[in-house]
C-alpha cells in the first residue's frame, strides 16, 4: 500500500490536523521511483491510493483517482 500517502491522508483529511505553508524548498524529489517504473506499477499505486481513502472511511471519487496520474504530467517537463 502507498503508506506515505495513506499516512498524510489520515492526518490531513481524517483527523483534520492543520498544516502550514513553508516557502522554502526542503526536499527536491526526482522523477521516477519504483511506483512510476511501469504502467502496471502506476495503476497499482493508484489502486492503493483509492484503498487508503476507503480504509480511512473517507469519500472518494473513482474519477479523482483516475485523474490523479494526469496531474503529474507537468513534472516531466520541469527541470
Amino acid at each position: 500500500m502507498a503508506t506515505d500517502y495513506e499516512l498524510m491522508l489520515r492526518f490531513l483529511e481524517r483527523y483534520k490536523i492543520k498544516s502550514c505553508y513553508i516557502s522554502q524548498v526542503l526536499v527536491k524529489m526526482r522523477i521516477g521511483g519504483k511506483s512510476n517504473k511501469s504502467f502496471f506499477n502506476i495503476i497499482k499505486a493508484n489502486i492503493d491510493c483509492y484503498r487508503a481513502w476507503k480504509v480511512n472511511g473517507l469519500k472518494v471519487s473513482p474519477l479523482g483517482i483516475f485523474l490523479k496520474p494526469l496531474s503529474k504530467i507537468p513534472q516531466y517537463f520541469q527541470k
